[in-house]
């Protein structure tokens, strides 16, 4: 069966195959929505309700992998199946009734919650009141989602949260299309409640059908000191949930269309870590929570070291191209119907700088194992409180001083800060792993792509005019050529080199190195 995969390797594989299909179907939403509503207002209140939306699910389920998920593990390697059941019930019911007393609150007076939430005119919501009541139950479907998700992932059915995913944006594209006249930018949120619905339903099947579950509640003491880590992970995550909402909130007052641009932009910039690195970093959370609690630490640093640099590899030259061909990615994605030269400019100009901080969110994701592997969690929430401060108290005057662009400039500064920090803390509390490796790593990539994006910079301006897709061929083809060619002579990164060796032997049957 494809769903459960037994092999670590093979669960990042099928991953990463069936998110392929995923992000495809993420990027036809995006074109339709481009397509038939560009960055109208109605497009900004949609974004912004549903990222509301998705910031208080996230706050909600980031305990499942800081707390639930490797709690979860201890119980299952010490005690009978019965009582892991009983566990997760215990926050699957808590979920539910959590979110249900939200929903109930944001439905007294939606208009009200939102313009407190914003800094949208009231008039402006009231007149968008349809857009903000649809999007208020998708706090309990796609919390109750995500939960059932993550326990089917910790069970190693590791292409469940894509198959999930799949669903969502399926239907939301259909709606779309099908909808887009009568219902407008409602069809796209519509169509998401019909399928985080049908999600919950195929994922309790899948719970009971194979792992047999029972879905009887039944209280759980959890220990103080998992209550103490929860209300630990929560305190750092409420701030982070702030470091996000703080630019939702600050742009809504900007300028109209700005939140829409920066979405556009989003669904270019996240693709290479939802597509690669959150595929890598959620089968490599297991593995070395694994490794941690047997205490094989040397295998630990090795997959540290292993999964950091390939993916470091990979981000930057994605970091670069999206730096340099921002404006003409938007064009030839986006660049149609209602997206105009406006829309074009705004999202290229996020693009371009969300785009460099790539290959900093790799190292961040996967050190963010370790803290996890060793339940340092008053550690790591100790500094995600600050780190989340301080990304709010920059993108306020980021703002101020460079305009709507700020914001992901502040993100580039505090993702650096971060990942200075990680160094401290590698020295401090997990000696084992060699983290300078990474850093001089790191050093070497960004002196390689710069030289190659000054090259490219200047051969741009020698160019005759040419579209906007021959362009970003033609310099993402060179870019690609450089790299390529670097890694053969230097063999900068072995396992990118071992990958293309594999890769040339299935399709022609000789090694790349003979």
């Amino acid at each position: 069966m494809f769903l459960k995969v037994e092999s670590y390797r093979k669960g990042i594989l099928l991953s990463t195959v069936f998110n392929v299909f995923n992000k495809g179907l993420v990027f036809l939403n995006s074109l339709a929505i481009a397509y038939f509503f560009g960055t109208q207002l109605k497009v900004d209140l949609y974004f912004y309700a549903y990222n509301t939306v998705l910031l208080i699910v996230t706050f909600i389920t980031s305990l499942n992998s800081s707390v639930v998920i490797p709690r979860s593990m201890h119980i299952r390697m010490q005690e009978k199946p019965e009582t892991v059941y009983h566990y997760f019930n215990f926050f699957i019911y808590l979920y539910f009734a959590l979110t249900a007393v939200l929903c109930l609150l944001f439905y007294i007076n939606p208009i009200r919650a939102f313009t407190t939430l914003s800094n949208y005119n009231p008039a402006i919501l009231q007149s968008q009141a349809a857009i903000l009541y649809l999007s208020v139950p998708l706090v309990l479907l796609a919390t109750i989602t995500t939960l059932l998700a993550d326990i089917l992932t910790s069970y190693r059915f590791f292409t469940i949260p894509m198959i999930a995913a799949m669903i969502n944006s399926l239907f939301s594209f259909l709606f779309i299309i099908l909808f887009h006249k009568k219902l407008d930018v409602r069809s796209i949120t519509l169509g998401l409640l019909i399928s985080y619905s049908v999600n919950i339903l195929l994922l309790l099947f899948l719970l009971k059908r194979y792992l047999h579950w029972s879905f009887k509640f039944r209280f759980v003491s959890l220990g103080k000191n998992t209550w103490s880590n929860i209300g630990y992970a929560q305190a750092g995550n409420f701030v982070t949930t702030l470091g996000s909402y703080a630019p939702l909130y600050f742009l809504s007052g900007i300028g109209t269309g700005v939140i829409a641009a920066l979405n556009y932009a989003q669904q270019i910039a996240t693709q290479p870590t939802s597509f690669i690195t959150n595929q890598f970093a959620s089968v490599s959370r297991i593995k070395i929570s694994e490794l941690y609690a047997k205490k094989e630490l040397q295998r630990v640093n090795e997959i540290f070291l292993s999964t950091t640099k390939f993916l470091m590899f990979i981000m930057m030259p994605i970091s670069g191209i999206f730096f340099l061909y921002g404006n003409e990615i938007v064009t030839v994605l986006f660049k149609r119907g209602s997206f105009d030269a406006q829309s074009v400019k705004m999202s290229s100009d996020f693009l371009r700088y969300l785009g460099l901080s790539l290959p900093f969110t790799v190292i961040i994701s996967i050190a963010g194992n370790l803290y996890i592997a060793a339940q340092f969690i008053k550690l790591s929430i100790g500094y995600q409180i600050i780190s989340n401060l301080l990304l709010i108290l920059l993108v306020y005057f980021s703002l101020h001083w460079f305009g709507y662009i700020g914001y992901p400039l502040a993100y580039l500064g505090v993702n650096v800060l971060n990942v200075a920090v990680v160094y401290i803390f590698c020295r401090l509390f997990f000696p084992f792993i060699h983290y300078t490796e990474i850093l001089k790593y790191l050093t070497l990539l960004v002196g390689i792509n710069s030289t190659i994006i000054v090259a490219l910079e200047l051969l741009g301006m020698l160019k005759i005019h040419a579209g906007a897709f021959v362009v970003l061929v033609a310099g993402t083809t060179f870019y690609g050529a450089a790299i390529l060619l670097t890694n053969f002579i230097f063999n900068l990164n072995a396992d990118f080199s071992l990958f293309l060796s594999h890769l040339r032997l299935k399709l022609t049957g000789r090694n790349i190195n003979p």
